[in-house]
């Protein structure tokens, strides 16, 4: 190999990593926004179904058997927790279930499973003042509650990292938020 191979050879070498790098950082930014798409998305999903179904629908995130962080999460109706709601026919992008058989049909987003495999959810906090809780539920306003015990008391304006789901990937970080008194959902 003559000395402008091997230059010609590492030029190209650098093109190439000078592409592929911000590439990689972007599929982070890409992935982690996806999953806090989708979270906003059901959590939305199950206000209005409160509003125009007359029954409160909630989301909840269960977590790891360790405990250390929330890895699935379901739309359900309230009154009736076992029954898991239908997938969103509007949302075709997040259908839920992940393919998985077990809940063919069922709003039920396992984060274990593609599209979100890559993705963390570090934390679903859902303060009522009393505690921190891992359900939201809407009543048929649409205003949010936290509910771990079915005293669906309001969600309170409180510390930091309340009412939000946080998620990660390659340290790319998106929070999704649910304002206590209206129940907007946004992402940052």
């Amino acid at each position: 190999m003559t000395l402008i191979e091997l230059v010609v050879t590492l030029v190209i070498i650098a093109v190439i990593a000078v592409v592929a790098i911000p590439v990689a950082g972007s599929s982070n930014a890409m992935q982690v926004r996806l999953a806090a798409d989708g979270v906003a998305n059901h959590l939305r999903y199950a206000q209005q179904l409160s509003i125009t179904t007359g029954y409160k629908h909630g989301v909840e995130f269960k977590t790891f058997t360790d405990g250390t962080a929330p890895n699935t999460y379901r739309v359900y109706r309230d009154d009736n927790p076992s029954e898991i709601i239908s997938n969103d026919p509007t949302d075709p992008a997040n259908p839920g279930n992940n393919n998985d058989s077990a809940n063919i049909g069922k709003l039920v987003i396992d984060f274990k499973k593609a599209p979100y495999a890559t993705v963390t959810i570090n934390s679903a906090v859902f303060n009522d003042g009393a505690a921190n809780r891992t359900k939201v539920i809407f009543d048929t306003n649409g205003v949010p509650q936290a509910d771990n015990d079915g005293a669906n008391p309001n969600l309170i304006t409180g510390a930091v990292g309340n009412n939000t789901v946080t998620f990660s990937r390659g340290g790319i970080t998106r929070t999704v938020t649910v304002e206590p008194t209206t129940g907007k959902v946004t992402v940052q």
